[in-house]
């Protein structure tokens, strides 16, 4: 090896890292068959009982003997969890117990049917997703599949057996198994195993035996088997090589790119890309280019279905905006060096030809010379209409949501026939025919390719039939009247064409915009908000205008935890806790319309920073309609920048917590009360000392707790509203201030019949004793302290007035400022009593005002809250 070839350090440690993550990770173990009937089941509670013979903690989650007693007999000493009953349509289902396995923690689960689809109400939709999150807990699994199950082969399957495979298996889920133990038979072996009723039972026995259990097909499936499973062999040699050499040494070459539609076809182009990828031991990405094309739900649903698939079979999504698909391929193709593109054979029919441009393949082949491409051929059963409309060709049959187009264009037609009817006497035939092309012309202008072809048809018949000599018959002789009738049809093609382009560029272009405007706003609400608080609800307002629905944010709490009481419109019920919770937990995203905990209303969301999850947004959508690519990705993105700036937040407090511990504030305690002590039995010169000693230990203590309260805010803590009464509340800070006040005096006015107020008692009493000190600090020593409570139209206004100073003007702006100090001011150092204050302010929707009296050295501190009777 020379020295350029050597791996870097960060190469390196990328290996180490991931296999630290796999060494945490439990192992999968697959007992793969060809069919139902080949002992699979039976192979695996045998390989359990030795194990468990062996000492090794072996638990039965969930096996299914299919009334085989030898299959029983062997479930006899092992460990049997019990299946969690689920309710579904008056019945109960047994179902694997997930949480009690995770609590328990076996070295060995096993798990039998990988591909089983679990009841609603489940956390997951799929069994295999259940042992996705066993493994992550670094449990082991054995498990049981067929190979009709597996995802890439399911089409395969489907033309050898002639069945429908409805359960499916990811591949990656399989190719990170660290075993595959083939459990094998004969054909002849396994259709006489059917025959003694050991597969099924009675009459299922027998259609079996017609259907699908097929000597010709049994061996087919065998084969299949034997070639999956050596594939994967050959794949899983590279890993003879060590880690770090591999990463230079076997670099991937190729690279795949599958273009994807909203179409079933689509599902068959994924699958043949996942094959052709795992044979080539090759990366690869599905694209979908967004042309502008309005879909409908069914269309965006499918569009979803598909893409998360191209997910599940390890591709990496790729989404773009391009009103021209082939630019969009070529645009992606060329900026991530795929070196083969895989598209689906068109169906274009003969007689929409004249109408249609070069094949899509054809184009690309010409301005991609240097990417292979393979054109894979279609079932000419799939889609024919939604095929040919998404290949750009004229929509001939149109949708209901484009029927108004056509009723417009023929009510046009009617109307403007009927005026030249009327006009004809004075303006002749030739004028109407101008009349009839201007009509088209405008019509092009709100209309589409098909309306304005109908709109064409229908001018001209009606020209030539009720307008030009002999009027009532349709005249086909070739001459001018005849030129401008294939004018009008050149004239419908060329401007429809054209202006319908337009608009699809029109139409991408305000998409991009709006969403890059939306995603701009939010970026700029979340570093300038004045709290954390403000900016996630200026973040809700600004998603809500551009999808549908309704947000929350969830911010995870100092101690780690997330309050969902606070949440009442979207949690709900136990499932909504639950999946908001385990969202935080996994750091995955659960819910509505996604293939965890589906069954519940909302979107979770995890808001991830760099080393943690921060909290969980949440989406109730205001009707059933899936989010799109571009929607999904708007969420994303916010996520993850809402995520870096929560981060960045806590890592600041979190430094200024952690030299605040609690063990200093105990040890200021200790001295307070100490000093208390001493001055019991002090001379008048010691006493003088202690009580000063006592009187910087509290103002370090409330500093101190002072800091503690506004990290807790800024990192944000909820409040605890509660109708409570101001006076009592200020009885309260006058008794606790007694001690502080010293040679001031402390006047208390209350506005009489003042209502109760939603506020935080325990944060505004912390206010309220802050402005106190701060007029204490800030003043001469016998300045009076007054205090005047009274409300506005909408708010509460608490004033504190000091006399004996006045502030500078040009600093009255900077006291709002973290840690700011009055030059000049005695004791020297930070002082955080109005950042708390503020920050109080914030959290109740209000806010601080200050102000200098006009004729005396008198300032005023307004602290001003909005009231809710």
């Amino acid at each position: 090896m020379t020295r350029d070839d050597r791996p870097t350090p960060e190469e390196f440690l990328e290996v180490l890292k991931q296999e630290e993550s796999a060494a945490k990770k439990g192992r999968l173990k697959v007992f793969l068959g060809m069919a139902a009937g080949v002992g699979k089941t039976f192979t695996m509670l045998q390989d359990a009982q030795q194990l468990q013979k062996n000492g090794t903690h072996v638990v039965v989650g969930i096996v299914n003997t299919h009334g085989r007693q030898e299959t029983a007999n062997l479930l006899k000493g092992l460990s049997i969890i019990p299946p969690k009953l689920l309710p579904y349509k008056d019945k109960e289902f047994e179902e694997l117990d997930l949480d009690t396995i995770l609590a328990l923690k076996p070295d060995v689960v096993l798990i039998d049917e990988l591909a089983h689809t679990n009841i609603p109400g489940s956390r997951h939709l799929k069994r295999w997703q259940d042992v996705e999150e066993i493994l992550e807990n670094g449990i082991d699994v054995h498990t049981t599949l067929n190979v009709q199950h597996i995802e890439s082969l399911k089409e395969t399957v489907e033309k050898i057996a002639g069945v429908s495979v409805r359960e499916t298996v990811p591949d990656l889920i399989i190719e990170t198994a660290t075993f595959i133990q083939i459990v094998d038979i004969t054909p002849e072996g396994l259709l006489q195993r059917l025959k003694e009723g050991k597969v099924y039972f009675g009459d299922q026995s027998e259609i079996a035996a017609r259907h699908f259990f097929q000597k010709e097909q049994m061996a087919a499936l065998r084969e299949l088997v034997l070639r999956y499973t050596a594939q994967k062999i050959d794949h899983d040699l590279t890993g003879v090589l060590a880690s770090a050499e591999r990463t230079k040494g076997w670099k991937t070459r190729d690279k795949l790119l599958v273009s994807v539609s909203p179409t079933l076809f689509s599902q068959s182009l994924i699958r043949t890309t996942r094959r052709l990828a795992f044979q080539l031991d090759a990366s690869w990405l599905a694209l979908y280019v967004d042309d502008g094309r309005q879909l409908s739900d069914k269309e965006n649903s499918l569009l979803v279905k598909n893409l998360a698939l191209a997910h599940e079979l390890g591709g990496e999504i790729v989404t773009i905006n391009d009103p021209d698909v082939i630019s969009g391929i070529k645009k992606i193709a060329t900026q991530r060096g795929a070196s083969q593109i895989i598209l689906g054979r068109p169906r274009t029919y003969s007689f929409l030809r004249f109408f249609n441009k070069t094949p899509l393949f054809d184009r690309l082949a010409k301005e991609c010379p240097d990417i292979d491409i393979h054109i894979i051929k279609q079932d000419p059963t799939w889609e024919p209409l939604t095929l040919l409309q998404r290949q750009g060709i004229l929509q001939v049959l149109p949708s209901s949501r484009q029927i108004f187009g056509y009723i417009f264009a023929l009510s046009v037609v009617f109307g403007t026939s009927v005026l030249s009817w009327m006009l004809v006497p004075i303006i002749g035939y030739k004028f109407i025919g101008i009349i009839f092309l201007l009509s088209i012309l405008l019509l092009s202008l709100v209309c589409k390719k098909g309306p304005i072809l109908v709109a064409s048809t229908a001018f001209a018949l009606i020209w030539n039939f009720f307008f030009i000599p002999p009027i009532n018959a349709f005249n086909f002789e070739f001459n001018e009247d005849t030129a401008l009738i294939l004018l009008y049809f050149f004239t419908a093609i060329v401007t429809g064409t054209l202006i319908e382009r337009t608009r699809e560029h029109l139409q991408v272009l305000t998409r991009q915009e709006q969403l890059t405007s939306t995603l701009n706003d939010i970026i700029s609400n979340i570093t300038t908000s004045p709290s954390l608080q403000e900016g996630i609800k200026t973040i809700k307002e600004r998603l809500s205008t551009v999808i549908n629905g309704k947000f929350e944010i969830l911010i995870k709490q100092v101690d780690n935890h997330l309050v969902l009481d606070k949440s009442p419109f979207f949690i709900t019920n136990e499932k909504e806790e639950s999946s908001a919770l385990w969202v935080f937990q996994n750091s995955q995203e659960a819910g509505w319309s996604t293939s965890t905990l589906p069954t519940v209303r909302n979107l979770y969301i995890p808001i991830k920073g760099f080393h943690e999850t921060l909290g969980v947004l949440i989406y109730r959508p205001a009707v059933g309609r899936v989010l799109n690519p571009e929607e999904k990705h708007l969420l994303y993105t916010v996520t993850q920048q809402l995520g870096n700036y929560i981060e960045r937040i806590f890592a600041e407090y979190k430094i200024i917590f952690q030299s605040v511990s609690q063990e200093q504030l105990r040890d200021l305690e200790r001295v307070i009360s100490c000093t208390e002590e001493l001055k019991r039995n002090a001379s008048p010169e010691t006493l003088s000392c202690l009580t000063k000693l006592e009187l910087a230990s509290k103002d370090l203590l409330h500093i101190f707790t002072s800091i503690t309260t506004l990290i807790q805010l800024h990192a944000g803590k909820l409040i605890n509203k509660h109708q409570h009464a101001i006076k009592s509340i200020l009885n309260t800070c006058q008794n606790s201030s007694q001690s502080l006040l010293g040679e001031h005096s402390l006047k208390i006015s209350v506005q009489d019949d003042l209502p109760l107020v939603s506020l935080d008692a325990s944060l505004i009493e912390v206010a309220i004793n802050n402005l106190i000190l701060y007029a204490i600090k800030n003043s001469p020593s016998t300045a009076p302290i007054e205090i005047d409570v009274h409300r506005t139209s909408d708010s509460l206004v608490i004033s504190l007035v000091c006399t004996g100073m006045k502030v500078p003007i040009q600093l009255v702006t900077a006291l709002n400022e973290k840690f700011y100090r009055i030059p000049g001011t005695i004791p020297p150092g930070i002082n955080v009593d109005l950042t708390l204050v503020k920050r109080i302010a914030e959290t109740h929707q209000g806010y601080l005002f200050f102000e200098n009296e006009s004729q005396h050295l008198t300032y005023k501190i307004s602290l001003i809250l909005p009231l809710k009777v």
